[in-house]
């Protein structure tokens, strides 16, 4: 049982442990993954009383922050198959709706099987990439800075193809549905574009998945890039807007 006072907010974790000597660091490992998990719902700790800020907000100052935040995000962007095609003003578009979330070691940023319409775009840390089989799960991939995972999902609503787990302390970039479906009402022939970039991203993970996992059941051909057309036009309902 953990119980944390951190100025007038008090949290309380109930949870059971099979080796009693183990405790104290089961309690930290507890108050670490129960702050971050609030932190990425936007549930802030109560202001402790002794903080102290020294330096002095301006109009100025913000909006230079605002810029160098923006521009990280569009060089990022800019760094993926997925949006470095597309228009810079639509790459700005989508750097400005950008969140960002924590995740801390053991953390599943996605699960295999499990619905998910985020793009996560890996900012700081390392991720490992598996699926589960017959002996439990088996590891495909380490992911680092730069790369990306959960555009599948993003795009065609299709559940995660598989889990992915925060090796270390991970900073990533989220991207969701709401933002890529401003970009394709305005411009519906990008959606060709994501589709051929999809059924690439897809050839590789089948033949990821071929490589390292032996006793994996055999699994159709990834969609080709006209079927996943076709799911990103019913999923952001293209087709639909096409006769209003």
């Amino acid at each position: 049982f953990v119980s944390v006072q951190d100025s007038y907010a008090r949290y309380e974790v109930r949870y059971y442990l099979t080796a009693i000597e183990r405790d104290t660091l089961t309690d930290h490992r507890v108050m670490v993954r129960t702050h971050v998990a609030l932190q990425r719902h936007g549930i802030p700790l109560a202001m402790p009383a002794r903080a102290l800020f020294l330096t002095a907000e301006s109009h100025e100052r913000e909006q230079a922050k605002l810029r160098r935040r923006l521009g990280s995000r569009e060089e990022a962007l800019s760094r993926i198959p997925l949006t470095a095609d597309l228009e810079p003003e639509e790459r700005a578009h989508l750097a400005a709706t950008l969140s960002t979330q924590h995740f801390t070691p053991g953390e599943r940023l996605a699960v295999e099987g499990e619905p998910g319409h985020c793009l996560f775009l890996l900012r700081r840390g390392e991720v490992a990439v598996s699926v589960a089989t017959r002996e439990g799960h088996q590891e495909l991939a380490r992911l680092h800075p730069g790369d990306f995972f959960g555009e599948m999902s993003l795009l065609t609503g299709a559940p995660r193809a598989a889990t992915v787990e925060a090796v270390t302390e991970v900073d990533v970039f989220c991207l969701d549905k709401a933002a890529f479906e401003s970009i394709l009402l305005a411009r519906p022939a990008a959606a060709d574009l994501l589709a051929h970039q999809l059924s690439e991203r897809g050839a590789g993970l089948q033949a990821a998945k071929r490589t390292s996992v032996a006793d994996l059941a055999p699994h159709e051909p990834p969609p080709s890039a006209p079927d996943l057309l076709s799911k990103i036009q019913h999923f952001f309902k293209l087709q639909d807007r096409k006769h209003d």
